[in-house]
C-alpha cells in the first residue's frame, strides 16, 4: 500500500509498530518522508522554480501527471490523525480546486492514469482490489487482487502493474496483469527487501529500491533486466533511497533519499552518470513523477511539527515540556517518572543530524547528549532507560553502516557500545533489573529477539524460530519479554518469550487480533495492549496466557479530548498502568504535505548552478 504516515497518537508514543513507520500502510520498512511548506527563504536554483498545486490542511501523496500533461491525480489520507481511509483526487497543474473522484462510503487510493487519460488505476483497501475508476467515481473494471503487498507502477499500456509483495521474510518485487487469472509473478525471489520501484528505463527493466535486510537504513537502487534476469546497481550516493521513476525518454531516473541529510528529490543522468540534487529545503520531498514531455516532476513536500508535552491523568490538564522551531518526538519516560529522552530535529541554520535529548520534568532544562558521530536508527528515538534512570540505551547508525545498541550517561559523555556484532542491532529494551538489555537482531529478512549484558558481553538469542518479532516489553520480574511476531500487512501475533530460559516462547494472541503490546500491569498478571478498531485506538489488559481479555478503554472520540482515554470502569481501577506517577508524557504536533510541481528543463540542460 501507499504509505500511511498515520500520525502518532498522542495518548502513547509507541503505539504505531517499527514496521509500520516504514511508510507503507502496514509492513514496511521506514517511513515514506512527505512535506509541504515553500517560501521559506531557502536558496532555490536561478531558472529553476517549484510551483505549490494544492493547498489547506491535511496530507497529500503520490502525485501522477495525465497523459496530456493537464491534470494531476493524488491521494489524500483521511480521518483524525490519518486514521481514516484513502481518497482520490484530481486537481489542475495550474492550480485550482481539486476535484474527489472516490465515492465517499470506500477507501481507494491512486496508482496512475489510464493510458487514454479517461480513468485512473487505483487500489480498494476494503477488498485488496486493483480496478479502473472513471472519473465520475464508478467502477469501470476490476483488474485483479493483491494480498500482502503493495502496487507501485503502471507500464506505459496499462496492461502490467509493478508489485512488492510480502513473502513472510522479505518482499519481492514482480508483476501483476490485468485481468490475468495467473496473479503476482515474481520477476526475482531475493533475500532481500525490494520495496519501491518503477517500470523502465528500457523495455521490460524494472527499477527497485533495495534494502539488504529488514530494517536496513540505507539501501540501493537498482535495474532488473529481461535478458539477464539479474540487477545492476546505479552509482548512486549513499544514502535511503526510496520512490524511483524514470523520465519518459529514460534518460532520467529522480527519486528520494537522505543522501544529503535531509530527504531531498535527486536526479540520476543515465549517459554521463551525474546525479543532481534538484531540492535543498528543510522539508522532505518524496514521490517524484515526470511530466510526459519530461520538463516537469511533481512531487509531495511534507512540513511538521511536533513538541513534547505532559498530560496530568486525574487533573486533565496538559503542559508543553518543549518550544521552539525545532521538531521534538519520539519522548522515553524513564521508570522513576523524573525523566524524559527524546529526538530534537533541528530547525533553520542548524538543521542537521536529529540528536537525543533528555529533560527533567521537574527543572525543565534540556540537554542535547553528544553522540559523537552517531546517527539515532531511522531518524527515530528507540532507546530505553536503566532502572535506576542514569544512563540511556539507544540504536544508532555509524560512518560504516552498523547500527547497533549502546549506553549513554543522562549527562552526557562518550557512548558506550554494548553490541559489537556486524549488521543491525536495534530497540533496546532495559531490563526491570538492570542487568540486561534485550533488542532485536535483524539478520537475512529477520528480527529475532536477543538479550546481552548491560554492561557488554555475550549476546544470547531468546527467540530462535524464523519470523519478524517487534515491540520488546519486559515483565516486572525481568524474566518474560511479550512482544508481537509480524505475519503480513497489518497481520499480527502476540507473543511471550523467556530471556532466562532461551527458546522458550508462547502465543498470547493470535493473529486475528492484531495487538500491540504497550506495558505489563505491576503485578506481571496482565498485559496491557492496544489495537485499532473502527478507526480509534482500543486498549485490553490480556492476561499472561491470553485466556482472558478486559477493555479498559479507547482513544477519544474528538480530537479536543486528547490526550486522555475514556476509560471503563475496569481502566479507572487500573489508572496508574495509563498514568504512571500520574503523568504521561507524549508528543504531539501537525502533519501537512502539498503537491508541488519542479520545473526540471534548465536543471537538467546544466544551465542551473545550485
Amino acid at each position: 500500500m501507499k504509505p500511511n504516515l498515520l500520525r502518532a497518537s498522542s495518548i502513547l508514543p509507541s503505539l504505531i509498530p517499527f514496521s509500520s513507520l516504514s511508510g507503507l500502510a502496514g509492513l514496511v520498512l521506514l517511513l515514506h518522508p512527505f512535506l509541504t511548506g515553500c517560501g521559506n527563504g531557502r536558496p532555490v536554483p536561478a531558472e529553476s522554480s517549484d510551483t505549490r498545486v494544492t493547498f489547506g490542511e491535511g496530507t497529500k501523496h503520490y502525485p501522477r501527471f495525465s497523459p496530456d500533461g493537464k491534470t494531476l491525480t493524488y491521494s489524500t489520507k483521511e480521518g483524525p490523525g490519518q486514521t481514516g481511509g484513502w481518497a482520490v483526487f484530481t486537481v489542475s497543474t495550474a492550480g485550482g480546486e481539486p476535484q474527489r473522484v472516490s465515492p465517499d462510503s470506500v477507501s481507494q487510493y491512486a496508482i496512475d492514469w489510464t493510458p487514454d487519460g479517461k480513468a485512473i488505476y487505483v487500489y480498494n483497501d476494503a477488498d485488496l482490489g486493483l480496478c479502473r475508476l472513471g472519473l465520475d467515481g464508478r467502477i469501470e473494471e476490476h483488474c485483479g487482487r493483491i494480498e500482502n503487498g503493495h502496487i507501485e507502477d503502471v507500464s506505459a499500456d496499462g496492461e502490467r502493474f509493478l508489485v512488492f509483495r510480502f513473502t513472510g521474510r522479505s518482499y519481492d518485487a514482480g508483476t501483476l496483469e490485468c485481468g490475468s487469472q495467473a496473479g503476482f509473478q515474481a520477476i526475482a525471489q531475493t533475500p532481500e527487501w525490494e520495496l519501491y520501484g518503477s517500470f523502465g528505463p528500457g523495455p521490460g527493466e524494472v527499477t527497485v529500491c533495495r534494502f539488504g535486510t529488514y530494517g536496513d537504513p540505507v539501501s540501493q537502487v537498482l535495474i532488473w533486466s529481461p535478458q539477464t534476469r539479474e540487477f545492476s546497481p546505479l552509482p548512486l550516493p549513499k544514502g535511503r533511497h526510496l520512490t524511483p521513476s524514470w523520465s519518459p525518454d529514460g534518460r532520467y531516473l529522480a527519486w528520494s533519499s537522505n543522501a544529503s541529510g535531509n530527504v531531498d528529490l535527486w536526479i540520476y543522468e543515465r549517459e554521463t552518470g551525474r546525479t543532481i540534487q534538484a531540492t535543498k529545503t528543510f522539508e522532505d520531498e518524496n514521490a517524484p513523477h515526470w511530466s510526459p514531455d519530461g520538463d516537469r516532476i511533481a512531487f509531495s513536500r511534507e512540513s511538521r511539527s511536533s513538541h513534547v508535552f505532559v498530560a496530568e491523568g486525574r487533573a486533565r490538564t496538559v503542559r508543553p515540556l518543549t518550544e521552539g522551531p525545532d521538531w521534538d518526538g519520539n519522548p522515553v519516560r524513564s521508570r522513576d517518572g523524573d525523566w524524559v529522552a527524546f529526538l530534537r530535529k533541528p530547525a533553520g541554520d542548524a538543521a542537521g543530524k536529529p540528536r537525543i535529548c533528555v529533560i527533567s520534568l521537574t527543572e525543565g532544562k534540556v540537554t542535547a547528549l553528544d553522540l559523537g558521530g552517531l546517527v539515532p536508527q531511522g531518524s527515530r528515538l528507540f532507546a530505553s532507560w536503566s532502572p535506576d534512570a542514569s544512563e540511556l540505551a539507544f540504536s544508532a547508525l555509524d560512518a560504516s553502516g552498523n547500527v547497533d545498541v549502546y549506553r549513554i550517561a543522562r549527562e552526557g559523555g562518550a557512548p558506550v557500545r554494548v553490541t559489537i556484532d556486524p549488521g543491525i542491532d536495534a530497540q533496546p529494551a532495559w531490563s526491570p533489573d538492570g542487568s540486561t538489555i534485550a533488542y532485536l537482531r535483524m539478520v537475512e529478512g529477520e528480527s529475532q529477539i536477543h538479550a546481552i549484558p548491560a554492561t557488554g558481553g555475550l549476546p544470547r538469542a531468546v527467540t530462535t524460530e524464523g519470523g519478524i518479532y517487534e515491540g520488546l516489553v519486559w515483565s516486572p520480574d525481568s524474566d518474560l519479554i511479550a512482544c508481537y511476531r509480524v505475519l503480513g500487512l497489518n497481520r499480527f501475533e502476540m507473543w511471550t518469550a523467556s530471556a532466562r530460559r532461551p527458546g522458550e516462547t508462547r502465543r498470547v494472541l493470535p493473529e486475528a487480533d492484531s495487538n500491540w503490546p504497550q506495558r505489563w500491569t505491576p503485578d506481571g498478571k496482565e498485559i496491557i495492549v492496544v489495537k485499532l478498531e473502527n478507526k480509534r485506538y482500543a486498549f485490553d489488559a490480556v492476561s499472561r496466557d491470553g485466556s482472558r481479555r478486559i477493555r479498559l478503554g479507547m482513544e477519544p472520540a474528538n480530537r479536543e479530548d486528547r490526550p486522555f482515554l475514556e476509560l471503563t470502569p475496569e481502566g479507572q481501577a487500573r489508572f496508574d498502568g495509563f498514568y504512571p506517577h500520574g503523568l504521561n508524557v507524549y508528543s504531539d504536533g501537525e502533519v501537512r504535505s502539498d503537491i508541488y510541481i519542479l520545473r526540471v528543463k534548465d536543471l537538467l540542460a546544466g544551465k542551473v548552478v545550485s
